[in-house]
């Protein structure tokens, strides 16, 4: 609250200038200026404005954080001109044109002659162009100002702009001046910004519309490599085929079909082997403490390392001893895709036709802002 407490005017008499906010001959006084745009800024949280600001119903609210306390302020400092200066511009409805139609207007065409802090927030701040500098100037000082600086705009597009829009207005300045005057610095700011917002708002329709494509096309090309690398069937149904490949993990009626050896077959139909009946089983009146000869053969039966020569004598299951391995399938894919992801959206890219892409962006703003322009006139 101290911020706004040192805006309000210091005068012995009841006489208040109210800021029109003009801009050209007829602009504010730039101390009068200075003080109403920084009210404004804090007023109508401009530097917090997304980048649209207009509802669903097309409605704009600019009506910023601070409460109707300060409804003396508004009146003083000419808030509800201020709002009708952004509003009534066709390139509202484009991205982010508020708060950089804000920046042109801290544009300033002279030094104010009380002290004033130059840095209103981040990325806004006061810039000093006179309207007499040569084109060199005015493109350097606008080229490099903080005019769309949210959208990485390449120098070279901005100077171009520029140099359009000088060229242009020096076919309207009369030949009789030799430098430009303050109607021409207004106009010169403010087609720079409109020209800019259009460039703007076109090459991110292009870019999502550039985007929408590609991912189409990468997702058909990644539809046909896995038709390429689909690995054809096999009928399995002749089993006496020499050609049928290798079951690596038989079905239960496969593994009870399976023929076996003759000597398995004959081992199986002979008479089956009778194990004959231990020492101990024989006399249950021998004790594990006789020293008789027939208690050894008891001992080697149980004894740990006759089992476990036993077991590692015998040889395991063939089912058993595979090992599941990844599917050809899958690697080939990933050797598909690995190979040619590098230059999948480089093939993708060449398909469309970006110029087209870009004349569709560009028509698609200048219908917009033509069919804004209308609302506007109506407003």
């Amino acid at each position: 609250m101290e911020f706004f407490k040192s805006l309000w005017p210091n005068t012995s008499t009841n006489i208040v200038t109210i800021p029109q906010h003009v801009e050209g001959e007829y602009e504010d006084d730039l101390d009068l200026k200075v003080r109403a745009l920084a009210y404004l800024f804090k007023r109508l949280g401009i530097e917090d404005l997304p980048p649209f600001i207009n509802d669903e119903n097309g409605m704009f609210n600019l009506t910023g954080p601070i409460d109707c306390a300060n409804e003396k302020l508004d009146a003083i400092y000419n808030k509800s001109e201020f709002e009708r200066l952004l509003k009534s511009d066709e390139h509202r409805i484009l991205v982010d044109w508020f708060k950089n139609r804000f920046r042109s207007l801290c544009i300033l065409s002279g030094e104010p002659f009380s002290e004033f802090e130059h840095d209103l927030g981040r990325n806004f701040r006061f810039v000093v162009l006179a309207s007499d500098s040569s084109e060199k100037v005015y493109i350097d000082t606008l080229a490099n100002s903080d005019i769309y600086m949210e959208h990485s705009v390449d120098m070279k597009l901005k100077e171009s702009i520029l140099r359009d829009v000088l060229q242009r207005q020096l076919e309207l300045r009369p030949s009789v001046r030799s430098s430009f005057n303050k109607n021409d610095r207004a106009n010169i700011i403010l087609q720079y910004v409109r020209k800019l917002s259009e460039a703007v708002q076109i090459e991110r329709i292009y870019r999502a519309s550039l985007m929408s494509k590609l991912k189409t096309l990468k997702a058909s090309k990644l539809g046909d490599l896995k038709e390429v690398v689909e690995e054809p069937t096999v009928d399995h149904t002749d089993d006496n085929s020499e050609n049928q490949g290798i079951c690596l993990f038989p079905s239960s009626a496969l593994r009870s079909s399976r023929s076996r050896s003759p000597v398995r077959r004959n081992s199986c139909e002979s008479k089956p082997l009778v194990k004959p009946l231990s020492p101990v089983k024989l006399n249950p009146d021998l004790s594990w403490s006789s020293s008789s000869p027939l208690a050894s053969p008891v001992k080697s039966i149980g004894s740990p390392n006759t089992t476990q020569t036993s077991m590692r004598s015998r040889s395991s299951s063939p089912i058993k001893s595979l090992k599941k391995k990844q599917s050809m399938t899958l690697l080939k894919m990933d050797r598909s895709l690995n190979d040619s992801s590098f230059s999948l959206e480089q093939d993708a890219t060449s398909k469309i036709d970006t110029a087209l892409l870009k004349s569709q962006a560009e028509q698609a703003v200048l219908v917009r802002v033509e069919r804004e322009l209308k609302l506007v006139r109506v407003l």
